[in-house]
């Protein structure tokens, strides 16, 4: 929708704006993470659901 209302309001002017007018700056890249934060986080979401296990609870 919106790709088709910037073409029609393109359509409609005299003068083209630059082209970096109308670009979006690129996403950042993001940040590398441990596999100790990765754990981390999963730990808590099974911690909050109750779903913690230990060696001897394997099944």
């Amino acid at each position: 929708m919106q790709a088709a209302w910037t073409a029609a309001a393109l359509g409609r002017v005299k003068k083209m704006p630059p082209l970096a007018d109308m670009m979006t700056a690129p996403a950042a890249k993001p940040k590398p993470v441990s596999w100790q934060a990765m754990y981390a986080v999963a730990a808590s979401w099974a911690a909050a659901e109750g779903e913690i296990r230990t060696e001897g609870d394997a099944e």
